[in-house]
């Protein structure tokens, strides 16, 4: 068959695909480059946040907990308390805290130094009575267990706190 005898005048001589058009061309490139930016911003803005260490954690906590704290629920004191160094030595000592009991997080601490448990100890076999008994301590006694909680966390930072991140 004889292709000039054909008239192609008729047929398109190729067909541009919609890919091809510089509108999406263009809009791509755009996509790809606002994502790239996305990125950039949000890898150098995640660098910025410095991560503290677990004992400047949680001695914010307990500042805050000291500031706020009220006599007349002492319940809710206690349950803050454990639940600040709970967190504290689930980070410190790299150790599962969430799902322990009172008795098992005492267990825990004397596995700590002797020096750094001792006091922490009077504090911890005590939170029970407070904390489901409803017993009422004095307001002097919860400033005294919550500075004995401070001494603790401060007692427990490493002698190289740069090697411990």
């Amino acid at each position: 068959m004889d292709l000039s005898a054909l008239d192609l005048t008729i047929y398109p001589l190729w067909y541009t695909p919609f890919w091809h058009l510089p509108i999406v061309i263009g809009s791509a490139c755009f996509f790809i480059v606002c994502l790239i930016a996305i990125g950039i911003w949000y890898y150098v803005r995640r660098k910025k946040r410095t991560m503290l260490p677990p004992w400047q954690v949680a001695l914010q906590h307990l500042t805050t907990l000291e500031s706020s704290m009220h006599t007349d629920n002492p319940q809710e004191f206690y349950v803050a308390l454990t639940k600040i160094l709970k967190e504290y030595l689930a980070v410190r000592y790299a150790a599962r805290m969430d799902d322990k009991t009172d008795a098992e997080l005492i267990a825990f601490v004397q596995t700590i130094t002797e020096s750094a448990s001792a006091q922490i100890l009077d504090v911890l076999e005590r939170l029970p009575e407070f904390k489901f008994a409803y017993g009422q301590p004095l307001h002097e006694q919860m400033h005294a267990d919550l500075y004995k909680s401070m001494q603790f966390v401060q007692q427990t930072i490493p002698a190289n706190p740069q090697s411990v991140r």
